[in-house]
């Protein structure tokens, strides 16, 4: 290299200042540039709190870059005076960094004042990282305004031990917003949350969740006399007490002030919401999974709901004494037991039931009956409109049991059902009542669901309700005897019945269909498979694997507006149109023997038709496109005068 080119650069690089900037923030960001002496330092683009990559902030506004500091005398630097050797600057943000969140607790809540900002209104301390925190001591009660927000990211504030994550003091107030979730521990001994006096407060977004008392103790936040607790938003959930018996609750009201008008309290094990003394308030879209009132000494715990509320308590239980139970039976009778509460207002699946076995009340919110008792959520209707009786959600069985002939059973919440045998003279209703539609699971999947088994039984789906069967080796209804009659709304969809069909229809069956829908379900011989006789006067039948009908004897009729992709004709079915005319759809038609799908000359059934004649053919040659195979009868083997092509009849059979 040239000898006097590197005596320059020699000299240049003596000549070099090393400017470094310290940005703060947990992992101590910073950067560096070089400028020679003399020069003037350009002022960087202003750092933003993103690129602290962490930390805490205390402030009364979300943190804001201020200005640079000479780290040699901590004064603001000049960036219009010549650099004169190295520098080391550091960025003053409005508020305060601490790399503990401890730390910014104390600064926030007046332990730490002389490094803190201050502010009459409260301070807030944003958390850009996660944190562990000690359980809170004696010393560290929650005394002035502090509100906790997650920056960004879900930020997790976890304790390391027993104890209370924090406890609030008569005139302290916490509150959590934000992205942001305080985690508990198992085996602990107490709430996250203690509300002595002051208040809490969860907005949107805020989380409190896996927190396991190992005894009676709530579990996520505990509010005794004079506190309160104020949720508009945010999750309560995966959280559990110690004891089922006698159940608690997440949340633990004992006398304090309990509002909430958002969020969510639910899937706590052994209960969500307990309110012990007092009364609870719900407005908004508050939702309560399980809420337990106590009833102690004469006082039962009450609930409040403002006019505005449009959430729901999915369940309920009432805990107490004789004597308590004997009030809380009054104030039903006297409808004072839930102030503002309209029948909707307690979801179908609630069920209320004494401490004591023997003090149960029937509490569903559908009402008081004549008794001062509130209905479960599936009711016998008389055909007089009067209510007989009433069952919780998990008994149909017992009311389709004990329907007489002329009977409604009304179902207004999902619900799951052991088998359902009809063996007399009576026909009953089971009617989906509401909206959205009513979910009727079965819990034994190696038997039919329903069955119907006398000549004279016959059973009525009706109104917005949906039967799903899921797997099984049986079919959802066998109508080996009597009659099943399908109407408006009602859907057979999701059953995947591995042995034969959805919908199993006898000899001595009839299945009529005047609406509703039979769609996406899995059987190998059919959707429906027919012995016996079908009446198809509307509704859909279609997209099912395995085919829609299977007509394996006596007939089939088609007439209103039916809709089916694939009809199966075995040796010696029927296939009837009705008086009425039919003006649906048929995609195919098969053809079977004994042995499987037949050819045309193996095949010994017949299409009929009857009134009306070859206005239906000619209506079923539209509907299949191509056209009909018509056996010898009334209607010939013939192909329609306007059909532009002659029929194809597949090796198999089918038509196509």
């Amino acid at each position: 290299m040239n000898k006097l080119l590197l005596a320059l650069i020699i000299a240049c690089d003596l000549f070099a200042a090393k400017i470094t900037f310290f940005y703060g923030g947990a992992e101590g960001m910073k950067s560096e540039r070089h400028i020679n002496d003399g020069e003037i330092l350009e002022c960087p683009k202003d750092p933003t709190i993103g690129m602290l990559k962490g930390g805490f902030f205390v402030g009364a506004s979300e943190p804001k870059f201020a200005r640079w500091l000479n780290d040699a005398d901590g004064k603001p630097y000049d960036f219009a005076k010549p650099v004169k050797g190295d520098l080391v600057l550091r960025a003053e943000w409005i508020g305060a960094y601490f790399a503990k969140l401890k730390d910014a607790l104390d600064c926030a809540n007046g332990k730490k004042p002389q490094n803190c900002p201050k502010n009459e209104n409260g301070l807030n301390v944003y958390l850009y990282s996660k944190a562990i925190l000690p359980p809170s001591a004696e010393s560290d009660w929650i005394v002035k305004k502090i509100a906790l927000i997650g920056v960004g990211a879900e930020r997790q504030i976890a304790i390391d031990k027993n104890g209370y994550m924090f406890r609030i003091a008569e005139k302290g107030e916490l509150s959590l917003k934000g992205n942001i979730s305080l985690v508990g521990r198992k085996n602990s001994e107490h709430s996250l949350v203690f509300v002595a006096g002051g208040a809490f407060v969860m907005t949107r977004g805020a989380k409190i969740t896996g927190n396991i008392a190992r005894n009676e103790s709530c579990s996520a936040v505990a509010i005794k006399d004079g506190g309160a607790f104020k949720m508009t938003g945010g999750l309560i959930v995966g959280n559990s007490t110690g004891s089922r018996d006698p159940a608690r609750g997440a949340v633990c009201s004992y006398g304090g002030d309990f509002a909430m008008t958002g969020g969510k309290i639910e899937n706590n094990k052994y209960g969500d919401l307990y309110v012990e003394k007092g009364a609870a308030r719900v407005g908004g879209d508050a939702l309560i999974g399980f809420l337990t009132l106590a009833a102690r000494k004469g006082e039962v715990a009450k609930v409040a709901a403002d006019s505005n509320w449009s959430g729901l308590v999915r369940s309920a239980n009432l805990l107490g004494d004789d004597d308590a139970l004997d009030e809380a039976k009054k104030l039903m009778r006297d409808q004072q037991f839930f102030t503002g509460f309209s029948p909707r207002k307690i979801h179908p699946g609630g069920v209320f039931t004494a401490h004591k076995p023997a003090n149960a009340l029937k509490i569903s919110g559908y009402g008081l009956d004549n008794n001062g008792f509130f209905r479960f959520p599936i009711r016998i209707v008389g055909s007089d409109g009067a209510i007989k009786a009433s069952f919780a959600e998990n008994d149909l069985l017992s009311a389709a049991n004990k329907a007489l002939s002329g009977d409604r059973i009304e179902v207004l919440t999902n619900a799951e059902s052991a088998p359902i045998i009809i063996e007399n003279a009576r026909v009953i209703t089971i009617k989906g009542a509401g909206d959205p539609a009513k979910i009727i699971k079965r819990q034994n999947r190696a038997e039919p669901l329903i069955t119907l088994r006398h000549s004279e039984a016959k059973l009525i789906l009706d109104g917005n309700l949906t039967l799903n069967g899921g797997v099984a080796q049986s079919p959802l209804i066998s109508v080996q005897s009597g009659s099943l009659n399908i109407k408006n709304h009602i859907k057979i969809t999701g059953n995947r019945a591995n042995a034969t069909s959805v919908l199993h229809i006898g000899s001595e069956g009839e299945f009529r269909m005047q609406g509703g829908e039979i769609a996406h379900n899995f059987a190998p011989r059919s959707a429906i498979y027919s012995l016996g006789k079908v009446y198809l006067d509307g509704g859909k039948i279609v997209e099912n694997t395995g085919g829609d009908l299977y007509a394996g004897g006596n007939f089939a009729e088609l007439s209103g507006n039916t809709q089916l992709d694939l009809v199966t004709l075995h040796a010696g079915s029927k296939l009837k149109f009705g008086n009425g005319g039919w003006k649906g759809k048929l995609l195919k038609l098969s053809f079977a023997s004994g042995s499987g799908f037949a050819p045309m000359n193996a095949w010994r059934g017949e299409v009929v038709c009857e009134g009306g004649g070859e206005n239906e053919i000619a209506a079923l040659n539209k509907a299949m496109q191509e056209g009909c195979f018509y056996y010898e009868n009334e209607c010939m083997v013939k192909l329609n005068a306007n059909m532009p092509q002659p029929l194809k009849i597949a090796k198999d059979g089918r038509l196509e």
